[in-house]
């Protein structure tokens, strides 16, 4: 329970300073890993969490798609459709031959 009021509290300090990193050259995920760092059992020990935990990947799969919301935000449709090519290179052809690779 500790971990998952860790990570509210975290998200809504990011989401509080997120108008000073879009002022800096720091971004806000760079700040939520950077507490994770400080907060994590190298530095103040406050979560003990290891990566074999299931809430690591719940909390990570999270974490992906509210970066990927976030940027799509950002996107105007010229710029999808500018790059539209290149994403679907990557999503039909170098993906499933990275999966191939990683198989063999």
């Amino acid at each position: 329970m500790e971990l998952l009021a860790t990570f509210g509290v975290v998200l809504a300090l990011a989401a509080l300073l997120s108008g000073l990193a879009a002022r800096t050259p720091l971004s806000t995920s760079l700040l939520v890993l950077v507490a994770g760092a400080v907060l994590g059992p190298g530095v103040l020990g406050v979560v003990d969490i290891h990566a074999d935990n299931p809430i690591v990947s719940t909390l990570a799969s999270i974490a992906l798609v509210t970066v990927l919301f976030t940027d799509g935000q950002h996107l105007s449709v010229g710029q999808v459709r500018s790059t539209a090519r290149l994403a679907g290179r990557a999503l039909l052809l170098a993906m499933p031959l990275t999966a191939l690779g990683i198989a063999a």
